[in-house]
């Protein structure tokens, strides 16, 4: 909240429609600067999605790597903190280095999940393993490096596309909400649902 603003219960950050789970983060960015106060209220979530839609294990891991260096990336590129939203300069460059950090855990990781499953307790242990192992070097494209970075930097590059697009729209949908608002007031319907 910022004190004394017109916009006292303003959120800064529109949601991204992208497939990673960092919306939260230029958020939190955006609420360091001086005179916005924020608080973080504990919640649980109960996710009850069915296994079948789930992505498999290796998937998870490659999207939380590619939220993490975006995470690096945008807060250390970060130029403006304004009452409405950020600024940052990053505009999805990946380096053979960045690339390489990230292959350097995940080979270390496949190689942990290979030798848990030479050394498993049964048989259907060894092959979660091997298959988790397996699914691991197809999400990281075979561990080859210029494959690998190739293909970061196309999604990076996509998804800096609508993080910054969603920056620019974000402002001009609260001041359009602001104007609605102080005419005639936003729309609202009482929702009837049928008590049982």
């Amino acid at each position: 909240m910022r004190r004394g603003g017109l916009r006292q219960h303003v959120r800064a950050a529109a949601v991204f429609p992208t497939r990673l789970r960092f919306e939260d983060f230029i958020y939190r960015l955006w609420v360091q600067q001086d005179g916005v106060a924020a608080a973080h209220v504990d919640a649980a979530q109960n996710h009850t999605k069915s296994n079948y839609m789930r992505n498999p294990p290796a998937a998870e891991i490659f999207n939380e790597e590619l939220a993490n260096l975006l995470k690096r990336k945008i807060k250390a590129s970060l130029t403006r903190l304004d009452e409405l939203t950020i600024g940052f300069d990053y505009e999805g460059e990946v380096s053979a280095q960045d690339a390489q950090e990230i292959l350097d855990k995940i080979v270390a990781l496949h190689r942990r999940a290979v030798g848990a499953a030479a050394g498993a307790s049964t048989p259907a242990r060894a092959e979660a393993l091997r298959l988790f192992a397996a699914n691991l070097e197809k999400a990281f494209y075979g561990f080859e490096p210029d494959f690998f970075q190739q293909n970061l930097l196309r999604i990076v590059d996509d998804v800096i596309s609508v993080i910054k697009g969603s920056i620019e729209l974000w402002p001009s949908l609260v001041e359009i909400c602001y104007f609605h608002k102080s005419r005639k007031g936003l729309p609202q319907i009482r929702v009837k649902n049928q008590k049982k």
